[in-house]
């Protein structure tokens, strides 16, 4: 004990984590100065996604569905299923990140519109909703399906599903983010919340999810997002309403299914639990997001900015 030279240890830390001056190279003194408007941005227009996606809004849900489905079982059949056969990409670059937002937003419109209240919203207020909520149904699939991963390759914690049959293994993928800012991977990989989401994916995973369940969780995550996105407003009032009936429709569910067992309180408390932490992902994301752009680390503008609020670019 005390201060003598064999107490004394040197080397202990293998990487210092770097200041603020050297991580967002300035010195403190200009540290909020903006950086020269020679800066080049990459623009990333949208307009043909987001007309893509009015194109699918506005045709409504290919199939009839029969009349004595609940709202609720009708929202599930608009799900996408995990694919026989995956694929492991081992490259992510811009073109894999525009094909992924595509995908997350078609498939979030498709599986809107098999909800029936959701299409009696006016066409405005359904794209104003459809872009608010995509990158979170996006975020709550990519946390079932990667679990599903998980028991279907054998519980590998590295694998992360994309989207369609697409997933990676983090530590062997490389990730090229130039087109998005000056600096390497690492430094944005902070972003995203992944040891959070890798303790409710193990969750998921031991609670063995309905298709049913999983889509009364995902509808409850978007339109309780876009509540609280959109207070005061017509599509607050409506993302109220969704969830009443959602709710009404879970309960009807749970007592056709277990004739027996009534008691399907502490189940449901999981899934709420599992949907905060994905609640709490989201806002973490967009508080570390907000310290990126005050230091303007990202070089993209986007055509259509609201649609990318809370996602992490």
């Amino acid at each position: 004990m005390g201060m003598k030279p064999k107490n004394i240890q040197c080397n202990q830390t293998k990487s210092i984590t770097p200041t603020m001056e050297q991580f967002v190279g300035r010195p403190s003194i200009v540290m909020f100065k903006s950086s020269p408007s020679s800066k080049n941005y990459n623009f990333i227009d949208v307009t043909g996604l987001i007309s893509q996606a009015a194109h699918i809004l506005q045709e409504g849900a290919p199939v009839l569905f029969n009349p004595d489905l609940s709202q609720l079982r009708r929202l599930s059949q608009g799900n996408v299923k995990l694919p026989n056969n995956y694929k492991k990409l081992k490259f992510i670059g811009e073109k894999h990140a525009h094909h992924i937002w595509k995908s997350e937003l078609l498939a979030t419109a498709r599986w809107l519109i098999c909800f029936d209240e959701f299409t009696k919203m006016a066409p405005k207020l359904q794209m104003q909703l459809l872009q608010s909520v995509w990158h979170v149904n996006a975020r709550i699939e990519k946390v079932i399906k990667t679990s599903q991963l998980w028991h279907k390759l054998g519980n590998q914690l590295q694998i992360v599903h994309l989207c369609n049959e697409f997933y990676i293994e983090l530590e062997n993928t490389k990730f090229d983010v130039s087109w998005m800012t000056s600096y390497p991977f690492e430094f944005l990989d902070g972003i995203d919340d992944n040891c959070k989401i890798e303790e409710l994916m193990k969750t998921i995973r031991d609670l063995k999810l309905t298709e049913v369940e999983v889509t009364y969780m995902a509808a409850q995550l978007c339109f309780q997002y876009a509540q609280a996105r959109f207070p005061r407003s017509e599509i607050s009032e409506a993302c109220e309403c969704f969830q009443e009936i959602l709710a009404n429709d879970l309960h009807k569910y749970y007592m056709e299914k277990s004739k027996i067992d009534k008691n399907y309180a502490a189940r449901l408390a999981i899934m709420m639990r599992i949907n905060q932490g994905i609640q709490t992902s989201i806002r973490n994301v967009r508080e570390k997001t907000l310290i990126a752009k005050t230091f303007d680390i990202f070089n993209i503008e986007f055509s259509h900015p609201e649609m990318f609020v809370d996602s992490g670019c």
